[in-house]
């Protein structure tokens, strides 16, 4: 008997306990506690069911279930929520959702979905990622750490006007890695993040490179094809390049496709810690 691999989203922590307690002895269970998690869980982990709650903080369960089904149509979605208006019951099944559990649940509720898609379970094998299933959770970090990162990226825009006599854009790179099941082997899926910021405080996106590997690193490759396409960008003018540590390898390279441009190289990455006396200059 296959056993289904189950994602529980859920920001109530007395609810994650709760469903572990009923089945976390007997399956590999998981949890996220907002729907960005949520998905780029879903996206990674390829679970057979996952238990969606209604109302999390930054979304609403029903506006997830599109986008699970269409990268992973065999998933089973429960809704799970003391919200049981026939409206919202209405929404989610026309949406996909596959079954409705009314919170506080019991294990006699829990027990019932699990036993009665198992048969489906044994019947098939684990789901296996895809390249489009990567591609989108790439699509999805790069717009999360675009947000994320304008409020410290105006940190370090001001340290910079300070410390530097800058009257030209500055790029940085950001890398990424998220471990992904393709062809039914464990992989990671590298992404090199490269934004710009113009001094008149404007930030954009402008590009993001993957790669599918088995070892957690940057290749020369990847970081060929980011310095080739950058270049055909136009961006000549660079004053300054940042750098996430990951790439400190590739300096020489950066340097020499941009020997007028200041390479900088933080000594952390900013998603995890942001202090700008962790910047580093090398000429």
């Amino acid at each position: 008997m296959r056993l289904p691999l189950i994602l529980y989203i859920e920001d109530s922590g007395f609810y994650q306990k709760m469903l572990l307690d009923i089945i976390g002895a007997d399956y590999e269970l998981h949890f996220a506690d907002t729907a960005f998690l949520g998905i780029v869980k879903a996206l990674s982990l390829l679970p057979d069911i996952i238990f969606l709650d209604v109302q999390l903080p930054d979304a609403r369960g029903p506006e997830l279930i599109k986008t699970i089904k269409r990268y992973m149509p065999k998933s089973i979605i429960i809704m799970v929520t003391s919200d049981n208006s026939a409206q919202t019951v209405s929404e989610s099944k026309e949406l996909g959702a596959n079954g409705y559990i009314i919170k506080p649940f019991s294990v006699a509720q829990i027990n019932k979905h699990l036993d009665k898609w198992q048969v489906e379970f044994n019947k098939s094998s684990r789901m296996v990622s895809t390249p489009e299933i990567a591609s989108k959770l790439a699509e999805l970090i790069k717009e999360k750490e675009e947000l994320k990162s304008v409020e410290k990226i105006k940190k370090y825009q001001l340290w910079m006007e300070k410390k530097l006599p800058i009257t030209l854009p500055f790029v940085f790179l950001e890398v990424i890695d998220l471990p992904v099941i393709y062809n039914k082997s464990k992989q990671m899926c590298t992404t090199v993040l490269a934004f710009t910021l113009e001094f008149n405080g404007e930030l954009s996106c402008i590009g993001f490179w993957n790669e599918l590997k088995t070892k957690s690193t940057v290749t020369p490759y990847l970081m060929k094809s980011v310095i080739k396409s950058l270049k055909s960008r136009e961006l000549n003018d660079i004053y300054a390049l940042v750098l996430d540590p990951q790439i400190r390898d590739f300096i020489p390279e950066f340097q020499s496709s941009y020997p007028n441009a200041i390479v900088g190289q933080r000594l952390i990455p900013y998603h995890n810690i942001f202090y700008t006396q962790d910047f580093e200059i090398k000429k």
